[in-house]
């Protein structure tokens, strides 16, 4: 998910809702788009 106020993208495990990693992104991130086999992710 992406974390406007803190410029960052977080994995949260959906079945314990813990975070496995964030990344800083810049400014405000909106939008996250994965490759069709899951290995990239972009975001804007």
């Amino acid at each position: 998910m992406t974390m406007q106020d803190s410029d960052e993208l977080v994995a949260v495990d959906l079945n314990t809702q813990d975070i496995k990693w964030r990344i800083k992104t810049g400014p405000m991130p909106a939008d996250v788009f994965l490759t069709p086999d899951d290995r990239l992710a972009w975001w804007a």
